[in-house]
């Protein structure tokens, strides 16, 4: 069994306060909170909110004391400066009010990595190593359906209406796209290199998968047959070098549903 298995299998030992996500390693919580817990970064907008208004009351008290006394020169200046001051946090915090989407727009962000394993993020996702491996092994062997179906999973999932695609063609000729890469910058490919990128992911995946039940196998001296028929095995195979193909790329990019600009 390989490294990256066994961590897979390890129980989880470190939960996100925020969102409850669970993983074996403290650097992977740390990486989880730092680039992608939703539910963290929207309470630091509600902090933020709450900070806002702390300021705000405390510059409220020190103006009404200095009303009640002479003011100089430099105080007329600073409190001035104060009732700016003022303006602008009741501007942030009317603008955080009226439109939690300056927010959301960020949370809502669905990234494209260079390196994704779709087998780690679907176990991640479900805290399930099991169920992520025969969900893998389903597309896997259903060819393009199933590399579809595995990437709309991954990053064309169900959005509300007014939400902004996070992958989407830019031309009505649908030979650019425009997507998030793994850093949150939007950024934007020829179909030809995005096709490739998601392609390699999907080896990846189906690498990590089907190298981890011929460890099994062998490890254990169990039958393949048990969890992959030998005919089953090949078809996985022969995909895995399939997706090397740049005419396969296209196949891919041309059956999903991308929406348009």
């Amino acid at each position: 069994m390989n490294k990256n298995t066994e961590r897979s299998k390890r129980p989880k030992k470190y939960f996100c306060e925020h969102c409850q996500a669970g993983f074996t390693r403290k650097d992977n919580l740390s990486r989880h909170q730092r680039d992608d817990c939703k539910l963290m970064k929207s309470n630091n907008e509600k902090a933020k909110v709450l900070l806002l208004k702390k300021q705000l009351a405390e510059k409220e008290k020190e103006i009404a004391k200095l009303k009640n006394i002479p003011l100089p020169v430099e105080a007329l200046n600073r409190f001035e400066k104060m009732e700016k001051e003022i303006a602008q946090n009741n501007k942030e915090i009317a603008e955080l009010k009226e439109n939690p989407r300056i927010s959301n727009q960020i949370l809502q962000v669905v990234c494209v990595g260079t390196s994704d394993n779709y087998l780690d993020m679907l176990t991640d996702e479900w805290n399930n190593f099991d169920r992520a491996l025969e969900y893998i092994k389903d597309c896997a062997l259903s060819s393009l359906a199933g590399d579809c179906k595995l990437i709309e999973k991954m990053y064309l999932g169900e959005r509300n209406a007014n939400d902004e695609p996070s992958i989407r063609f830019l031309d009505k000729g649908k030979t650019r796209i425009e997507y998030f890469n793994e850093k949150k910058e939007k950024i934007s490919d020829s179909k030809e290199m995005f096709g490739k990128k998601i392609a390699n992911n999907l080896q990846n995946s189906y690498l990590k998968g089907i190298n981890y039940l011929l460890t099994q196998n062998l490890e254990n001296h169990r039958c393949p047959n048990k969890f992959l028929e030998e005919y089953d095995l090949q078809i996985w195979n022969q995909h895995i070098y399939d997706l090397s193909d740049l005419r396969y790329h296209r196949k891919i990019i041309n059956q999903l549903n991308i929406p348009n600009f």
